[in-house]
């Protein structure tokens, strides 16, 4: 799959990142293909699993950096989202948020595996 292609199913600013990256589009296909092993992913698993919410807003936090730089807008905004109601305390809604997320952060993952480098 080409980055035209990824663009067509995954909401991605691309412009935005290619900038980010210098223009260097291998080594932001490499960033990208990176993400699914992130640690902070599996951090935010365990976070939502153990429904710890200082634990969710640091790799919801550090997931919101990533995917912003990646231009993966669709989760940076859920990220963002969940940061937002992690700091106003509202764990519950944090939580739920976390957990409709998955099935987004899933296709994303399946479709940057199969991207082209």
């Amino acid at each position: 799959m080409t980055l035209q292609e990824l663009k067509a199913v995954q909401p991605l600013d691309l412009t935005g990142a290619l900038e980010r990256f210098g223009g260097n589009q291998a080594l932001y296909i490499k960033y990208l293909k990176r993400f699914p092993s992130d640690p902070s992913l599996s951090a935010f698993s365990a976070a939502l699993k153990a429904q710890d919410s200082l634990a969710l807003q640091e790799s919801a936090h550090a997931l919101k950096g990533i995917c912003g730089n990646l231009g993966l807008t669709e989760l940076y905004t859920a990220f963002a989202s969940i940061v937002m109601l992690c700091r106003c305390e509202d764990t519950v809604a944090a939580l739920e948020q976390g957990k409709a997320l998955l099935p987004a952060l899933t296709r994303t993952m399946t479709l940057l595996q199969d991207l082209d480098d």
